[in-house]
This record gives structure tokens, sequence and C-alpha cells, in this order.
């Protein structure tokens, strides 16, 4: 999807961006055992915005028959129960950690979802480039959704959930 207009009353985000793997690639293990992962957050570069702020109040990641819920997230302050960010902060080979050596189990995982706090311009919003007044960020459902990934057993591994705005979100006016 893609921005069609530089005015944006009203946003909406949904799940254009991919998951990407900093680690090495070995089979996965089904034994059982447990390995530290970590999340970041980073975005592709995108054009006439300031700023594109998202409050993530949980990640639930999907294993067949079971679920993951992490409501903690890692700041430079300390352990937060949400983690408000602006994504234009983070573009390119820059990310932001929100998860930090979390042990989860190897094996595969189908998807992950973000639970996204939009209910206000105080915690999700958009800037538009030369304008200091918040316009309204909606997700659908409230989450966001991506696809699945391994969690394998020869060492801590670091995910990076790469969002591209310029695919990810669009105006709807109205």
């Amino acid at each position: 999807m893609a921005i069609r207009n530089t005015a944006f009353p009203l946003c909406v985000l949904t799940a254009g961006f991919a998951l990407g793997l900093l680690l090495g690639c070995n089979g996965p293990d089904s034994s059982g055992t447990v390995n530290d992962v970590s999340f970041a957050i980073s975005d592709a570069p995108v054009g006439e915005l300031d700023s594109v702020t998202i409050t993530i109040e949980a990640m639930t990641l999907n294993r067949e028959g079971d679920d993951t819920i992490i409501d903690t997230f890692d700041t430079d302050e300390g352990e937060v129960d949400r983690v408000t960010l602006d994504l234009l902060d983070y573009q390119g080979s820059d990310s932001k950690l929100i998860v930090d050596s979390f042990e989860l189990e190897v094996g595969s995982y189908q998807n992950i979802r973000l639970e996204i706090d939009d209910d206000s311009t105080d915690d999700s919003y958009v800037l538009e480039a030369g304008d200091s007044e918040r316009h309204e960020l909606k997700v659908p459902s409230n989450k966001l959704k991506l696809g699945g990934f391994e969690v394998e057993s020869d060492g801590p591994q670091t995910f990076i959930i790469e969002f591209d705005l310029t695919r990810a979100m669009t105006h709807n006016p109205g």
C-alpha cells in the first residue's frame, strides 16, 4: 500500500512490513529447549512526514497450541508496560531494541502480533512535514500481524521488525 496523499487527517497502518532476521541459520530444534531472543523495530525511509509514532501495548508470539505474550518492554530508562516510539527515528540500519534476552522455546512460531494503542493522538499519531498538529493513526483491530519465524538452539537471536511505511500506511480521508 502507498501513501496516497500528503494530508493525513486519518492514516491507517496495516501489516505491510517484514520480519528481518539477524542470525545464523541451522535447522529448527523441537527438543523443548529455550533460547534467548531479542526484538527490535526499524523503518524503511519515508518522505513528507516528520513523525509516525506508535504505542505498542503487547506482543503475542503464536506457536501451534501455545501463545506467548510479552507485555513488558525494554527502554533506555528500564522496563515499561508499553513502549512508544517514532518509527522515523529508526530508519535504514538503525533500530530500537524493545525486548532484550527473552527466553523463548526453540521451534517454529507462526506469527507475531503487535497490539497498538490507537485510541488517541496521545499514543499513536502522524505529523506531516512542517505541521505541528497530530493526526489520527488507526490500526485495524488494533493489531499488526507478521509472518512466522524460527527460534534456533545455537545461540542468542535478534529479530528486527522492519516497517515499510510507504507500503504499510494509507490515507483514508473521512
